[in-house]
This record gives C-alpha cells, structure tokens and sequence, in this order.
C-alpha cells in the first residue's frame, strides 16, 4: 500500500464563491460515513459528516478518474438499508500515480456533472469502457497510432499511445506530453486535429483524436512529383492558412509546420482540389512543441524540421536570450507554399545549412511561376529574413493572389483563374484547297494517307500544264466495306483512272 495521500490536509477557509457545484457521497465499506465533495476550477473540496476537517485535492495532469454507472443488486441496498430501491449506482474514482485510489459512489445522476465537468481537466481511466481499439495505423519512437470506435456515437477515431516508461526516461519526456495535452484542449478547428478525451493508467496515456484517413502532404506531393495546379494549391493553402490562423488568434505558435504535419481528412488526388468541394479536408496535427505565445518557451526553445524553420529561430541554437513569436510559423507556411508553387522543397542538401544560409534565388521563383510578379512578391514577404516583414495569415488570406471565389455548391471557379502562358499551336498549311479535304480525312482515316503521294504526283502535273487531273475522292467509311488488304487497294488505285490522260496525248500507235 502506498503511504502518499491522495487528498491533503487544508486548514484555510473554502473560497464559496469558487464553488461551481457539490455531491454528497458514501463509501462501500462504511456508509454511514457521508462526504462532500466540493468541485471548483482547480481544485476538489471533501469535508466527511465524522470530521470537520478539510481535505484538498490540486487538480492537474497526475489526477486521473472515472465515472461509472453500474446495475444494483439486492445485497448493496441490505448493506446500504435503503427504503428505496434504485436500479443504477455511480462509483466515482479518483487516482494518482504515488497514492491508492479513493473511490466514491452515489445513486445521484448529478455525479455524471463531475463526468462533464473532469474530463476537459484530467486524464480519465478505462478507455475500454468508451473506446474499442482496432488496427495500428502509424508508430514512432515513443508513440503508436491506432483506429478506435466509440462504443457510444459508433465514429472512428484515432488513439495515439504514448508508452510512460519510455517517454518519462526523458527528462521532459512528460512536460512534451502534457504540453501537447495542454495546448489541444483549447483549440477546435475543422482545420486542426483536435483532441477529444485523454486516457491514463500505469502503463499508457491515450490521446483520442480526430481521424485522418487521406495521409500527409509530404507523401501526396512526393507522389505527385510535379507543381500542384494553381487554383488547387490556393484551395489547399487557403485551409492551411484558416488553421494556423485560428491557432494564432487562440494565442498559441506551433513552431513546426511542414508538409508531414499537415493531414487529409480524406484521400483526395491534389490535382483535384480545384475541381470538386474539399472544404475542411486539410488538418494541421502535431502540437507537442508548440508553445503560448507572449510567455517562457514550453519544453524547448529551440526546436523545429531544417528546411522549414526561420531564421530567428536558428539563433537560439547558440543564444538562451534570443526569442521569437507567430511569424517563424509564417515563414514555415512560406516554404510550404514554395513546395505546392514549385513541386520541390525550397532547401537543398545539406538542408540545415542552406535553410541557415537563405540564399534564395527570387529571379529564378518568377521564371518558374510564369512570370507572376504578385506570387513571387507575396513569397518574398514570407520568406522575409527580418519577422516584421512578414505578413500575418490573415493578411495572406486577404492577398488577391490568394483569392478562391467558389459557387453554390461549393466547387471552385476557375473566373480569376490563368492558365500559364504558352504559344497557340501552328495551323497545317494545306497543300491545294481541292485535297484539303482529303487531307484532313486521312487523319480519321490513316489507311488513305498511302494515297497522298499519288494525289500530290497529280497535283504537281496540273500545276506544271502537262496533264489535267481529275480527283477522285470516295465517301470517308467506303473503305470499311473494301475487303481487300492495304496493299491490294494501293495497287488498284494505282491502276484506275485516278487521272485521266489528256486527248493530245491519247493517240498512241
């Protein structure tokens, strides 16, 4: 048995106006003993009717708990001696790593309040009792991703599992998780991965997410291989932006956007973001660095993927006192943009070197764009090595580059939408306008294209004067009811009157 106590002496007066409500429940084992428990924004209040003393508990990440209905039986009310017989009683469960759990119970349905009111706060216990989880779907170093349903609602979610023992070897193994916990909790985005429930016990935590089904955009543009169509790079960009901007406005900095960390709800071809309605099929995912904003750096300082971090980050490298805010995401966006633009990351080998170095060719960024001044301007801008030069999100979403104007239901219009810029194909001069047509009926027909040369020998006989033609062009689909072979047709033809020799030379003797 443990010695540590769950709950702690508190000796100072409860704050009543901090109380947001409170439950009166008994223990299995000694009912007469009746305890309130008070429940505030941070803290759990228990007072016993055989004690006037006070006892605290902090709520934060080390708390877990579970709230369950459970069928009755006729033995616990002889225990209890009740008058009246309920069908249903709730055992609420509170535990911590270092201590014995303390378990309450009570035939109150309000006790599914603290269920409500707990889970945005604390990690919960029992994940089987909500989630079924199937097939593993991704794995890393110190996590796994697998398909869960809900036994509840019949969705599919994913639950990443991270491994306690491996990840508290690290010294701010813990605080990355529970970073990563702390910053999900206040954000919902269609355009992010939120978090809906967190689950603990000795061995795991479980992080029940939104399911991304389509997989990243690093592998979608690698497999594309090629700069992704214009107005389905803004459609894709455009949800990017509205996530980073929402995370932004909730004043949080992600600190390392890149193509891997970007998702699709659903696989979608990338080519077809222009054609069909995508709305919200982009989320953002990965929040384990990123940090508040206008504060210390959570876990790390200096932190993000080479070949997507801004400058101003490489100097806390060597530089405790150096700092940063929003706009390295901005510059993380820019490279990413360059990466849908282009159809090849903006860095090369070796990359922590040449994204240090930012030497970035702006001349070379038009000729690729076609000569498009704006984008390769509004690239410029994000890519800006001083922070303050570079625009804030919703200042890109407003760009008129960046426009998408979409119809009723939903698809984008291709109304701004150019096409790069290319010479209009040469027009075929014909060689006379009397077998211009049977030029043209040798493309549809290339068995006829053997009769050319006897059609331009004749041609050339009419100009010259000594002969006069006559051209003899049968109907475009005679030829499918012809069964004789190519070869019998050339030679056959050469045999007719395919001209007809004029009558000052038709008196051979």
């Amino acid at each position: 048995m443990l010695q540590t106590k769950l709950f702690q002496k508190y000796d100072a007066p409860i704050p009543q106006d901090n109380i947001l409500f409170k439950t009166q429940f008994f223990k299995m084992s000694n009912h007469k003993e009746v305890t309130l428990l008070l429940c505030s924004d941070d803290f759990i209040y228990k007072i016993s009717n055989k004690k006037t003393k006070v006892y605290i508990l902090k709520l934060n990440c080390e708390v877990r708990f579970s709230v369950k209905a459970e069928q009755t039986s006729k033995q616990i009310h002889k225990q209890m001696k009740g008058d009246e017989f309920h069908t249903q009683i709730y055992k609420f469960t509170l535990e911590r790593d270092d201590c014995d759990s303390v378990e309450f119970y009570n035939f109150n349905f309000q006790t599914m309040y603290w269920f409500d009111h707990l889970r945005n706060k604390l990690h919960m216990l029992d994940y089987q009792v909500h989630y079924e989880i199937n097939k593993l779907i991704g794995k890393g170093s110190f996590a796994s991703v697998y398909e869960a349903k809900g036994k509840n609602d019949q969705q599919f979610y994913a639950a990443k599992a991270f491994y306690k023992k491996q990840v508290f070897q690290d010294l701010k193994g813990r605080d990355q998780v529970e970073n990563e916990i702390s910053v999900m909790r206040k954000l919902n985005h269609p355009n992010l991965i939120n978090l809906i429930e967190v689950f603990e016990n000795k061995a795991q935590i479980y992080l029940i997410l939104d399911l991304a089904r389509g997989g990243t955009l690093e592998y979608a543009l690698k497999v594309f291989n090629a700069p992704v169509p214009f107005l389905s790079t803004k459609v894709i960009f455009r949800q990017i932006l509205e996530g980073v901007q929402y995370i932004h406005d909730q004043g949080i900095i992600h600190r390392d956007l890149k193509p891997d960390n970007i998702l699709f709800r659903d696989f979608i071809p990338l080519k077809r973001y222009g054609l069909i309605n995508v709305s919200n099929n982009i989320m953002i995912s990965d929040f384990g660095i990123a940090t508040p904003k206008q504060q210390k750096m959570a876990v790390y300082q200096y932190c993000g993927t080479p070949g997507y971090m801004a400058p101003e980050v490489f100097l806390t490298e060597n530089d405790n006192n150096a700092t940063y805010d929003e706009k390295c995401d901005v510059f993380s966006l820019g490279c990413i943009l360059y990466y849908l633009l282009i159809g090849h990351p903006l860095f090369g080998q070796p990359v922590k070197q040449t994204n240090m170095e930012m030497k970035i060719d702006y001349l070379q960024i038009e000729k690729d764009l076609n000569q498009s001044h704006s984008l390769t301007l509004l690239l410029q801008k994000m890519l800006s090595p001083n922070p303050q030069d570079r625009p804030s999100c919703r200042e890109i979403l407003e760009s008129k580059i960046m426009e998408v104007e979409y119809g009723e239901d939903g698809i984008p219009l291709f109304r701004d939408f150019q096409r790069p810029k290319s010479s209009p194909p040469k027009r075929m001069q014909p060689l006379h306008p009397e077998i211009d047509r049977s030029k043209r009926q040798s493309v549809l027909n290339p068995k006829m294209i053997k009769l050319m040369p006897i059609l331009e020998e004749k041609q050339e006989l009419r100009n010259s004067g000594k002969d006069k033609t006559t051209i003899v062009t049968k109907s475009r689909n005679s030829h499918f009811d012809d069964e004789r072979t190519p070869a019998q047709r050339v030679a056959a033809a050469r045999r007719s009157s395919a001209y007809v020799p004029s009558s000052n030379q038709n008196s051979r003797k």
